[in-house]
């Protein structure tokens, strides 16, 4: 029962655009290993620089989607407050 209210409520932020979907990633058809140290080392200035691997997107998408959530939060608890009491709050 939970399970099919999270599925309506996910399928309408997504039709809002609310919700923006997670980056898809195809799977590769071969292992590659690293070979050197380089690839530890992190951002490169200057040279080849390796691709994101899959835990790094998968990073990076939750901290875009975090910060989404809470600027909404922000926004909502703005909206939710008025203008008085938020003016009281800020001389003091």
């Amino acid at each position: 029962m939970t399970q099919k209210y999270f599925d309506q409520c996910t399928e309408f932020l997504l039709r809002r655009r609310t919700l923006v979907k997670p980056p898809h990633m195809t799977m590769p058809n071969e292992v590659e290993f690293a070979t050197n140290q380089d690839y530890l080392k992190g951002i490169k200035l200057v040279g080849d620089k390796r691709t994101l691997n899959a835990v790094e997107v998968a990073y990076l998408y939750h901290a875009v989607e975090s910060n989404i959530v809470g600027a909404n939060l922000i926004m909502g608890f703005a909206h939710s407050v008025p203008a008085l009491e938020v003016e009281r709050l800020l001389h003091l």
